[in-house]
């Protein structure tokens, strides 16, 4: 009895632990919640069993007697669903699935009374009496798990691969699940058997949970780390449950129920804590370079910051050997419109393959038409009910192929194009999980992330390569321009100096203009009278007609002027309205004046509300007044800059021109479209002018039932002047 409660209680920890390792890596999932069932039912069952042993009534031993048959149902019951469902039998055959349930339904109702356990007198240490329902349930059982081993060594010979390798581990823990649960039926009918086996059961429930829960298998690395963790935190943590005890008050040594709770809380906290410590120490310790799968995750998640392609192509065929276990991996890296191979890396196969050996390869036309990760079987059902080339084309392809032993093909798509694609073999252990095709779809996205980065990355650094060598044009195209200006200044240099004679002539007369139109007229006739009458010398003569001849055309151009003024005054200026598009219009005379602003280093902007605007005006006109008002912006603003500005507004447009030139005074704003006159500033600044230009363009545009404004902060503070134009005009009446 003592070797029993030794066994049951390695049982319960073992079930306990397995238990809780699939409901916190599997959760309830699927088959995994079927595995932390069953692992559960083993622990009812294991746990019930010892406390049968420790029993001091018939009744108590009753109670656990009958909990440790309601372990055996659960434990048996979730275990045929399991397998049915690994075996894919639970649809073919979902009867007998209901059927097994119905029998242990019915078994468990009927536990709870004489029919399976009928007494368990302390005469024969409370073992129970035998029943017809104990035999037939422990018949159902054994019956049960013989078929399910017959079942999966059925599946088995057809099964390959991942599934395989799960079904031999299931097949291995329904062996040790037998034998030691005929063990303890045999001994539950005190015959004389050798009870050891019972403790099988402690390897056959983890082992049954690892097959279900595990994403891979056979990776010695791997067994061997979780032997040392599990098998590290496992002594530690009996080592100090031992020391617990040993050290713990009398009150809890005494009381059975208390000191054994005591134990299992203390031995399943620090196992817990035991495996992560075990776990770091054995990662940064004894193994510093095997990585996790958090590692790997982590390797494929880093892809997506390299900006190299020949780096990202090396890295990513490394990324997928090491995180898939595989020997043959191909990848490549596309580049533009003209699908030329910016990077590619084969290990493992042939140089000569063709992996991807040309630009319309069939095989690139169809992952960049699916757009998804394809095995090399798909790939080929699509080529072949889709078309993709020849029929005898395609089969030598996908020979070639299956002599290279491809299994699968991963895209990398870029802005819904294909970017690059990779291929790998088979895996050197297994088959390819739902965990790898995560992966694998996470590294393809990763690398699509890499490759647009990449792509913009070279595409920035050529815009900013082109951007410079422009800048660097136009810096030249500057030089040359300044230089030809300041060759061509020395050249009219003379000429200016006569010139200047003029425009000082000319604003003397606009000067006098404004006072007194007939002072030159009084000039010519006093001079000319004199000549004629031969009352100066040849000296004298000679300066009086030039004098005459510059009084002339000063006021020949008065003249011009006043007439100019005198002809839209007198409703000379007659529009001929076209529809256009305006801003077309007014960004063609920005241009115009583009060189004169960049020969004064400005900055001259155009700015506009919207791509077009049709509207009607009179293009003759309106060219006049737009080009003398921008004109007038740039004569007048030594540096800085000026801004044209297109915009819309309910029925009208308008054209706004600012600058930061030499401003006006607040109080002579209203003066500005007043005939002849000029502000002390602008005379400063450029001598020429009739002082008839701003109310020539004010007139124009009140022709065209439109608004002229200005307005200023101050000296040295720029101008802005409106134009506001109706779209549609009418006709003056």
């Amino acid at each position: 009895m003592g070797v029993f409660g030794f066994l049951a209680a390695v049982n319960f920890i073992s079930g306990l632990s397995s238990t809780i390792y699939a409901l916190w890596r599997g959760g309830l999932n699927k088959n995994k919640f079927f595995s932390a069932a069953s692992a559960a039912g083993i622990t009812i069952w294991a746990g019930a069993s010892f406390l049968w042993f420790r029993a001091i009534s018939e009744h108590e031993a009753l109670l656990w007697l009958r909990l440790s048959v309601v372990g055996v149902i659960i434990a048996v019951s979730t275990y045929v669903h399991l397998v049915h469902r690994i075996t894919g039998q639970g649809q073919k055959r979902p009867i007998l699935v209901m059927a097994s349930y119905g029998a242990f339904a019915f078994f468990f109702i009927i536990n709870f009374t004489p029919l399976i356990i009928s007494s368990a007198p302390e005469q024969v240490d409370f073992f129970p009496g035998r029943t017809t329902g104990l035999y037939a349930l422990n018949a159902l059982c054994l019956v049960l798990l013989f078929f399910l081993l017959y079942q999966i060594r059925g599946r088995l010979k057809y099964a390959q691969g991942f599934l395989r390798l799960r079904l031999k581990y299931l097949q291995l823990a329904l062996i040790l699940y037998i034998i030691g649960a005929a063990a303890f039926f045999l001994f539950l009918y005190r015959m004389p058997v050798f009870l050891y086996p019972y403790i099988l059961l402690a390897p056959a429930v983890p082992l049954g949970v690892y097959a279900v829960i595990t994403k891979r298998f056979l990776n010695v690395e791997e067994f061997l780390r979780r032997v040392f963790v599990y098998g590290s935190a496992a002594a530690t943590a009996s080592l100090i449950a031992a020391t617990a005890f040993w050290a713990a008050p009398g009150f809890i040594t005494t009381n059975e129920f208390l000191k054994y709770m005591v134990l299992a809380a203390v031995g399943i906290t620090t196992f817990a804590l035991c495996i992560r410590v075990f776990s770091y120490f054995y990662t940064s310790r004894l193994r510093p370079g095997e990585h996790t799968e958090e590692d790997a995750d982590e390797d494929i998640k880093r892809l997506a910051y390299i900006l190299d392609l020949t780096q990202l192509v090396e890295t990513g065929t490394f990324v997928l050997k090491k995180i898939l276990g595989v020997e043959r991996v191909a990848m490549l890296i596309r580049g533009g419109e003209t699908n030329n191979i910016d990077a590619s890396k084969i290990l493992g196969y042939d140089p000569g393959a063709p992996i991807f050996n040309y630009a319309d390869n069939i095989i690139i036309r169809s992952l960049k038409h699916n757009k998804k990760i394809l095995f090399l079987e798909d790939l080929f059902s699509f080529i072949n009910l889709y078309g993709g080339g020849l029929k005898s084309d395609v089969e030598q392809l996908k020979r070639s192929f299956e002599d290279q032993n491809v299994r699968l093909f991963i895209p990398f798509v870029v802005k819904d194009e294909l970017g690059g694609a990779a291929t790998v073999g088979p895996k050197m252990v297994g088959d390819f999980t739902d965990h790898d095709l995560e992966r694998l779809e996470l590294f393809s996205r990763q690398v699509s992330v890499a490759l647009e980065n990449a792509l913009l990355y070279d595409e920035t650094k050529a815009l900013s390569a082109y951007l410079q060598s422009v800048n660097k044009d136009l810096e030249k195209k500057v030089k040359d321009a300044t230089a030809a200006l300041d060759q061509r200044n020395k050249e009219l240099e003379k000429a200016n100096t006569h010139l200047e004679e003029l425009s000082k002539l000319k604003t003397d007369f606009l000067n006098m203009a404004s006072h007194q139109l007939r002072t030159p007229t009084t000039v010519i006739r006093g001079m000319m009278s004199m000549i004629i009458k031969n009352e100066v010398d040849e000296k004298t003569r000679a300066s009086f007609l030039t004098s005459i001849y510059e009084s002339a055309n000063r006021l020949a151009a008065l003249i011009n002027d006043l007439l100019n003024t005198a002809y839209i005054e007198g409703g000379g200026l007659k529009l001929k309205l076209e529809e256009a598009d305006a801003y077309a219009f007014v960004k063609k005379i920005v241009e115009e004046l583009r060189q004169p602003a960049e020969a004064k280093k400005l900055q001259l902007e155009h700015r506009q509300d919207q791509d077009s605007l049709q509207a009607r005006f009179d293009r003759k006109h309106l060219h006049e007044a737009l080009y003398n008002l921008i004109d007038n912006a740039i004569k007048y603003t030594p540096g800085g800059s000026v801004t044209i500005s297109l915009e819309k507004t309910t029925g009208r447009w308008r054209c706004i021109v600012s600058d930061t030139g030499i401003g006006i005074k607040p109080e002579d704003v209203g003066k500005l479209f007043q005939k002849f006159y000029r502000t002390d500033e602008a005379i400063r600044v450029a001598s020429s002018g009739t002082g008839l230009g701003l109310y020539v363009v004010k007139k124009i545009i009140e022709e065209h039932r439109g608004t002229l404004t200005a307005k200023s902060e101050g000296i040295g503070k720029g101008t802005t002047f409106v134009v506001d134009m109706p779209i549609n005009p009418q006709p003056q009446s």
